[in-house]
């Protein structure tokens, strides 16, 4: 029964994700390629769409066998029993450390190249790490002062938070998300700006444009009929 539900999700995901393939490549073609290349739909993509149907639903099988063979009871149970408190594992204390001393040679001018571009990624994970590492423990601490103060909504709200396992996953991916969004999308700003003022700084001009018809009075009267001034 199990598999029967989640096998038709995989079905109906495989066909939406090859039509989703086939978007993306149109819009691949149609605007950031140089040149227009021809639609291809070949062998090689039936037989990848067949292969991931059947690495799909043999991941769900996996899946719904191990659930198939719990009893009752502990499939009654949403929470599994662990304890809460601050535990910072090897690897976190490693990146954590790692960012924090990119950081301190991106601030004295030392790093440069690829380092200076991985530590806002560094920094990100960290903060994200710290962050989901300090959830729980104020989540418990918030969720028992509301309950003591009276408040029961919100801290039977905070104490839920407190004990769910996702809690500190789903913190630490959202927090590395949007630090990494934020940080392209400066990136992208950035670049654009340096590359206004190399323009500038080479051939004198705020913009330049790119031709692909290299005929110079072709592309002065476009520039004139754009742009009279």
């Amino acid at each position: 029964l199990v598999l029967r539900e989640v096998g038709a999700m995989v079905l109906v995901g495989v066909p939406a994700g090859a039509v989703l393939t086939l978007v993306l490549s149109w819009l691949a073609r149609r605007y950031w390629l140089p040149v227009p290349a021809p639609f291809e739909w070949r062998l090689p993509a039936w037989v990848a769409l067949l292969l991931a149907a059947v690495v799909l639903l043999g991941t769900a099988f996996m899946a719904v066998l191990r659930v198939s063979r719990e009893p009752v009871a502990s499939l009654l149970r949403r929470v599994p029993a662990r304890r809460v408190g601050w535990r910072v594992g090897a690897a976190d204390a490693v990146v954590v450390a790692v960012a924090i001393v990119a950081v301190v040679n991106v601030t004295s001018g030392s790093a440069q190249g690829p380092l200076a571009l991985a530590t806002p990624t560094l920094l990100a994970v960290a903060v994200g790490l710290v962050l989901a590492h300090l959830v729980v423990p104020v989540a418990t601490v918030l969720g028992r002062s509301m309950l003591a103060h009276g408040h029961l909504g919100t801290g039977l709200s905070a104490l839920q938070i407190a004990r769910r396992p996702a809690t500190r996953r789903a913190v630490a991916v959202l927090t590395v998300s949007t630090a990494l969004l934020v940080f392209a999308a400066n990136a992208l700003v950035i670049g654009a700006r340096n590359r206004s003022d190399s323009a500038q700084q080479v051939v004198g001009a705020a913009r330049v444009v790119t031709v692909d018809r290299p005929a110079l009075s072709e592309v002065r009267r476009v520039l004139d009929r754009l742009d009279p001034s």
